[in-house]
């Protein structure tokens, strides 16, 4: 993967600081990039009071656009199954 190319697919992850759930989603994350071509912003909810009413105690919450793919624990499959849709597929000609 060339680290110069943006990413097809970008993440939000909403997390706090000093969660272990939160750590250990980050980097089981941050283990299936160096397969799989996807980027993460991770958003703090005690930065932002608008995120800490939405989310509130229920971090990590894994988000892509305006689908939450998990919460607690990451949901290895529903991740893959939402990079995969994003990906184009090439028309044969």
């Amino acid at each position: 993967m060339n680290p110069d190319v943006e990413p097809p697919h970008r993440l939000l992850l909403y997390m706090r600081r000093n969660c272990h759930m939160c750590e250990d989603m980050v980097e089981q994350l941050e283990e299936l990039q160096v397969t799989h071509r996807f980027s993460i912003e991770q958003r703090d909810v005690d930065k932002n009071l608008l995120w800490k009413k939405e989310y509130g105690d229920r971090v990590p919450v894994l988000v892509s656009g305006q689908t939450v793919i998990c919460h607690y624990y990451l949901d290895r499959k529903s991740l893959l199954d939402v990079i995969e849709k994003s990906i184009p597929v090439q028309k044969k000609k």
